[in-house]
């Protein structure tokens, strides 16, 4: 392990370690996380452990479990950053989104009422 002042306990060391595989390319969209047994053996831990760093893994949405195969690095990480730019833009061209927004950060719900759905007779 690189680093010596590695803080935080061992499992989110090794949920960090996965995460950056997958960020690096190490583990590629598809390929198979290395099944819990595997990750015991590679890291000396308990498995408890390994389910802890897994879920911090599986938390930060860079893999899916698929039952009874394990898990699988999705395809697309999700981009953070982009999408809040997203939201930022919208903000600043005003409309729904905006109005929506401030409303909530005074405090107040909006609420966006349908009143009706369903056919009606056109004029």
């Amino acid at each position: 392990a690189a680093g010596g002042g590695t803080a935080g306990p061992r499992y989110v060391q090794i949920a960090e370690e996965i995460v950056q595989q997958i960020r690096a390319g190490i583990l590629k969209p598809g390929d198979m996380v290395p099944s819990e047994s595997e990750l015991v053996d590679r890291y000396g831990v308990s498995g408890g452990t390994i389910r802890k760093a897994m879920a911090e893994v599986r938390a930060s949405g860079l893999v899916e479990t698929r039952h009874g195969k394990g898990s699988i690095v999705k395809n697309r990480p999700p981009v953070r950053h982009r999408s809040s730019d997203r939201f930022r833009r919208s903000l600043r061209q005003g409309g729904q989104a905006a109005y929506l927004a401030e409303s909530a950060q005074s405090g107040a719900t909006a609420k966006v009422s349908v009143l009706y759905i369903g056919p009606m007779e056109a004029p």
